[in-house]
């Protein structure tokens, strides 16, 4: 009798530890993929070589196998050094929790880059999403800042 009242609620824990787990896989396995892939454009290779499809096949080589590579959004905003503040590090979203400001624009040697990487998560148990996703799915944000090596 006792169980029956206290199964479903720990039915339900055990469910939530599950979703947040795989959430926090996801967000280390795109943390891993975005910082890769920084180093391409750091080094100058996604600059001089094929461009964003570098960029690109890398992150999705290394996102892992939860990630579906067709649903990685880009923002690759640079500027000429020094001028870190004036990149905007600020995620906009639109009522589907998608990125609206995607670019690629990786700069030129010595140039401040700000490289962000968004996965909207899609949510496995509706109860515990309802709380931290908008429309079931959570936006996953990876942030990269550096600047470019004075590569030529």
């Amino acid at each position: 009798m006792e169980f029956a009242l206290v199964a479903p609620v720990f039915v339900l824990l055990i469910c939530i530890s599950v979703e947040l787990g795989l959430i926090l896989l996801t967000q280390s396995n795109i943390n891993y993929a975005t910082g890769d892939a920084s180093r391409l454009i750091m080094t100058g290779q996604v600059q001089t070589g094929a461009g964003e499809s570098v960029f690109t096949d890398k992150m999705c080589s290394d996102a892992g196998v939860l990630i579906t590579c067709a649903n990685l959004e880009y923002n690759v905003q640079s500027c000429t050094s020094p001028c870190f503040s004036s990149l905007n590090a600020t995620v906009q979203t639109n009522s589907d929790g998608e990125m609206t400001d995607t670019q690629f624009s990786p700069g030129g040697a010595g140039s401040d880059v700000l490289v962000q990487v968004g996965y909207p998560f899609p949510c496995i148990i509706p109860i515990a999403c309802n709380y931290i996703a908008k429309n079931g799915t959570l936006l996953l944000v990876s942030t990269v800042a550096f600047q470019n090596e004075n590569y030529q």
